[in-house]
């Protein structure tokens, strides 16, 4: 019994090391697209997974010793969030592929269905309606009821994905763990972009990875490199931001731009930043805002700045004020890492030990302003 007890104590503690450093499972050869066009199969959902060694038949699709930690939670890890054109809920998970519900019932969708990887880094819904979904195995696109992964052989720089972004010529961009790719006509293409030298960068994943991709007002587009800062090419030039410039962390994360033309940056080790006009703002470093692990920089539709901090929870920015909510107001995780707000007012939360929901009427009546959201019980509209 001591030895299982030791076993199950080491899991746990190596699983939540990995989760929280974003480390991803390794990589596996994939099948050309032409052979990974599969038909998307409902997975029936059930309850609580009540056992940490997984004795039960209950739970989210489980293959990983890692507890869940209430009734009915989605998921471990909720990295990505979206809504398509149908109104349906897209959430991509650290384990078990993706997650949709309809309105009605939910599903879970993984490798066996036909996506690249069961983790899943990053969602987008095109104007047309199809879901891309960058996978740690490849880019999958959803379309019609079909799911079709695109890896190296078509011309990915790696199958590792953990960047994609939709730019307004319609061209979707990916960052791999060894570069830049973007698909145009339904081809992808190889785009060159040289990384900031800095010394000692110490990458999380790869010396080459690319984690996000921005485009901002002026047409520029952002790299975030693992571990070297940022390139920003204005369509002639490349120029580099690093910690030498003023660069809060070299392991710069998401970017987000603001109503006046500031880009707010995210970081592993930096915490939240602002740049406009060469010039850096540092609100963690600066003493304003706690937590130097943040991500998920994300404007809601009453103008406000959200953002996540690791261990603090989530932060609101009004344009003046800063305001942190946590677990006094029901939001039980501080490994948030992905906003969602849709069309229906629903603000949905996602991260470490789940999904969650922000409710504007509840807080300004004074009541619990978040919730966790269950398999069966949501809510869900």
């Amino acid at each position: 019994m001591a030895a299982k007890a030791n076993k199950r104590i080491l899991l746990i503690v190596l699983g939540g090391f990995l989760l929280s450093v974003g480390a991803c499972k390794g990589q596996q050869e994939s099948e050309s697209a032409e052979t990974e066009v599969k038909q998307a199969k409902p997975v029936t959902p059930t309850a609580y997974q009540s056992n940490i060694f997984n004795e039960s038949s209950y739970g989210v699709p489980v293959d990983h010793y890692v507890e869940l930690f209430y009734p009915g939670q989605v998921s471990h890890w909720i990295r990505a969030l979206a809504v398509d054109q149908k109104g349906y809920l897209w959430m991509g998970t650290n384990h078990y592929g993706v997650a949709r519900h309809d309105g009605t019932q939910l599903q879970y969708f993984n490798e066996k269905d036909g996506l690249g990887d069961d983790r899943v880094n990053k969602i987008i819904v095109d104007p047309q309606g199809v879901v891309w979904i960058a996978t740690a195995g490849g880019v999958t696109k959803y379309e019609e009821g079909v799911f079709r992964n695109y890896t190296i052989k078509d011309g990915l720089a790696d199958d590792g994905v953990y960047g994609m972004y939709l730019d307004k010529s319609g061209r979707l961009w990916f960052g791999t763990n060894q570069g830049v790719s973007y698909m145009e006509n339904g081809k992808i293409y190889p785009f060159e972009v040289p990384k900031p030298q800095v010394e000692n960068p110490e990458p999380s994943l790869s010396d080459n990875g690319v984690g996000d991709i921005f485009q901002d007002s002026k047409g520029q587009f952002w790299f975030s490199f693992d571990g070297h800062g940022i390139t920003i090419y204005d369509g002639e030039e490349f120029r580099f931001l690093t910690t030498a410039d003023g660069l809060q962390d070299n392991k710069a994360g998401g970017f987000y731009e603001d109503s006046e033309g500031g880009i707010w940056i995210s970081s592993m080790l930096g915490g939240i930043s602002r740049y406009a006009n060469g010039t850096f703002e540092h609100f963690t470093k600066d003493g304003t805002v706690d937590g130097v692990e943040t991500s998920g920089v994300y404007e809601d539709t009453q103008g406000d700045l959200w953002f996540a901090a690791e261990h603090q929870g989530v932060y609101r920015y009004d344009g003046k004020n800063f305001e942190l909510f946590n677990e006094e107001d029901g939001l039980v995780s501080q490994g948030i890492i992905a906003f969602y707000e849709d069309d229906q007012g629903r603000f949905w939360l996602g991260g470490w030990k789940g999904l969650f929901r922000f409710e504007r009427e509840a807080e300004k009546e004074g009541k619990t302003s978040f919730v966790a959201v269950t398999q069966d019980g949501g809510p869900w509209d």
